[in-house]
């Protein structure tokens, strides 16, 4: 019993160590050069010839706005940084549409651990706030101001298909499982559409329409079938994934809008 106390307190007394800003910088320049790699080689798959500049920063500063806070409590997993690192370097390029979750990523949600902030204060992700005996919790915008976005610790609810994803409740974070979508005219989580159906757009997801279809949203607003890989295109206005490089329907790539055509 001594023991088993011992080794918790040592463990808890870790959590509340400071990140070592030398061995999160080491990991922060790997995980950049391992996207760098990774998004090469899916554009060069989609047929582009690189990536858009400014993307790199934009990773860096990424990575940046995604750590902890310094007074959190969360602390770095060396070994989480390492499999996450290894994991990106031998994913697979991802289709657009393909959001389901990657198991070989799941190391990345690991790399910090979960800090002591609780409900309702202030966080900046959701490493910053503690597990609740209440339910899974989050970090999501609390208010918005003139300056920008507040945000504090929330509950989180998994939501199934037909399930209402939005509310009114300030304090509480509602999400479709993956692949459902919030649907923000039904306000309800909808699986994607299948060809022939209608279907809306958006600008984290693209459309709701399942692989291998396209939303028509110029004019039926139901997924249609997409001008086919290789085949001449103008705007990428009828390629899925709006993906139109050098004048051809390119493969809908999770890179697509970042790649240089």
């Amino acid at each position: 019993m001594v023991v088993l106390c011992a080794c918790f307190q040592a463990r808890e007394q870790a959590q509340d160590e400071p990140i070592d800003p030398i061995a999160e910088a080491n990991y922060v320049g790997r995980r950049v050069d391992a996207e760098e790699s990774r998004a090469e080689r899916c554009c060069e798959e989609a047929g582009a010839i690189g990536i858009a500049d400014g993307y790199w920063d934009a990773v860096t500063r990424g990575l940046e706005e995604s750590r902890p806070m310094d007074d959190s409590g969360a602390h770095y997993d060396p070994q989480a940084a390492g499999e996450c690192v290894a994991a990106l370097e031998a994913s697979p390029c991802r289709h657009a549409k393909d959001t389901g979750r990657d198991e070989g990523l799941a190391a990345c949600a690991r790399i910090y651990t979960r800090g002591h902030r609780t409900l309702r204060q202030s966080c900046k992700q959701f490493y910053d706030c503690a597990e609740s005996t209440e339910g899974e919790t989050t970090c999501g915008i609390a208010e918005v101001t003139t300056e920008g976005f507040l945000y504090e610790c929330k509950l989180l609810e998994r939501l199934g298909e037909g399930d209402v994803c939005v509310n009114d409740d300030p304090h509480m974070e509602l999400e479709c499982e993956l692949p459902l979508l919030c649907d923000p005219v039904s306000e309800r989580c909808v699986a994607p559409a299948e060809r022939g159906e209608p279907c809306i757009t958006g600008p984290t997801w693209g459309d709701t329409c399942a692989m291998g279809s396209l939303c028509d949203r110029t004019d039926s607003m139901r997924c249609v079938e997409p001008i086919a890989v290789g085949d001449a295109c103008e705007d990428g206005e009828l390629c899925e994934g709006l993906a139109c490089g050098d004048g051809a329907c390119r493969a809908p790539s999770e890179y697509s809008g970042l790649c240089t055509w």
